[in-house]
């Protein structure tokens, strides 16, 4: 929490960075429920407003966000600062973000060959496609337009050993692996993938001694690799498993017809009704929470769980049990934070990924664990899975945004709540 307030001298180097330390701060937090407590309403609406103010000051008049005030927009900083604003839920956030402006510098960075460039005649790959992809698909400006080529781009990326590199014809390597993937599922385009060869990959991406995931091949294990295999390990999952799955982890499909319609999962709709909040009511997040993971895997109906007792999961290409005994043993600091390795320094960006990681590992491929008579696995009663104590459950981080699913659920609300916007509309 410190760091959203005050960072000593040393993070001087990191000043093109702020959007993402507020992200990585906030999701941290968020995942352990540290934004919630209503003893600290106060602090909150104070740290929403400034965070907030901090991040329209990262925004430039001609559309994107710059790593800080008055420099260029790009296309990282431009996704942290979306997530940050989203994760604080407020109706304020929200309407920072200049839709319009944002829109028009996505398709200015527009490459002939499908993909994005990370900024005005920056490099062309899959991270700058799926940072446009992932932000437009989540406000509402995921259009044909926009949309045009990126399939194919994104495609020709795969390699031979069944990951995705940077570009065409580059080595597979888990961050870029996820970016690819990540922005198929949400363009629900993921036939033309090797879906056996990516699954394949990734398992081997898991050491066999420490548990934890290198990026790739033969390089050491580092706990950020935790989200990016361990999620797209999730996505691989439900593309082999169909399409409905799928949807649900976005939150939209899109129909024949081009039009874009909500699919949130049937229980967080029923949720929302049960607690009458509106479609408009965006002032309090703990009213909207999607799911209550913690108190309803403590509740007394849930089998106990011994540390330990879980050597498998759901998902064929992760060992869940080994993941998270990783993140835990290996990657905690003792005086608080996470860090890549035994030796290494925390840090704010290995703590987020690290937690995003363990979060993955604990829920998995919760809907189709709760939908399915076949579920494979040990909890296949659709309960997460959790190593050692009961206390180290974390909410439910959306694999492919990467910000928890209630989160996404409250974003998807407002921003589609009067239909999906047009290319005509969004260019006024």
């Amino acid at each position: 929490m410190k760091g959203l307030t005050h960072l000593g001298p040393g993070f001087i180097c990191l000043d093109a960075s702020r959007p993402w330390l507020c992200y990585w701060i906030l999701h941290s937090l968020d995942l352990l429920r540290g934004l919630e407590s209503r003893s600290h309403s106060i602090f909150r609406a104070d740290l929403a407003r400034k965070v907030t103010i901090t991040m329209n000051s990262c925004q430039n008049s001609g559309g994107g966000f710059g790593g800080g005030p008055y420099q260029i927009s790009h296309c990282a900083p431009t996704y942290a600062a979306v997530l940050a604003l989203l994760i604080l839920g407020t109706e304020e956030a929200y309407k920072t973000i200049d839709r319009p402006a944002l829109y028009k510098w996505f398709l200015a960075r527009k490459h002939l060959s499908g993909g994005f460039c990370m900024h005005d005649d920056g490099e062309v790959d899959v991270r700058g496609t799926y940072t446009v992809i992932s932000i437009a698909s989540m406000l509402n400006m995921l259009t044909p337009q926009l949309a045009a080529g990126v399939v194919e781009y994104l495609l020709s990326c795969q390699t031979y050993e069944g990951g995705f590199g940077g570009e065409t014809d580059q080595e597979a390597h888990g961050g870029y692996v996820f970016c690819a993937f990540a922005a198929l599922i949400i363009l629900s385009e993921t036939d033309g993938v090797d879906l056996f060869s990516l699954q394949g990959w990734i398992a081997r991406r898991q050491m066999s001694v420490e548990g934890g995931f290198q990026g790739r091949t033969n390089k050491l294990v580092d706990g950020c690799y935790s989200f990016w295999q361990g999620a797209t390990a999730i996505l691989v999952e439900m593309a082999l498993h169909g399409e409905t799955e799928t949807r649900k982890v976005v939150g939209w499909r899109k129909e024949n017809d081009g039009r874009i319609v909500l699919c949130a999962p049937q229980s967080y709709t029923e949720d929302l009704r049960d607690s009458g909040v509106s479609g408009k009511d965006f002032g309090d997040t703990t009213d909207l929470r999607s799911v209550c993971p913690r108190e309803t895997a403590m509740k007394s109906d849930m089998p106990n769980i011994e540390p330990s007792c879980h050597v498998g999961g759901n998902l064929e290409c992760l060992s869940q049990h080994a993941l998270q005994r990783y993140i835990l043993h290996c990657a905690q600091a003792l005086d608080g934070g996470l860090r890549d390795k035994p030796d290494k320094p925390r840090d704010f960006y290995h703590t987020c990924y690290n937690l995003s990681g363990l979060s993955c590992a604990q829920w998995g491929q919760m809907d189709s664990l709760k939908e399915s008579k076949n579920a494979r696995g040990l909890n296949p009663c659709g309960h997460p899975l959790v190593y050692g104590d009961i206390g180290n459950l974390l909410e439910i981080t959306n694999p492919i945004y990467n910000i928890r699913q209630d989160k996404v659920d409250r974003a998807l609300r407002f921003f589609y709540r009067e239909g999906p916007e047009s290319h005509e509309v969004l260019l006024l």
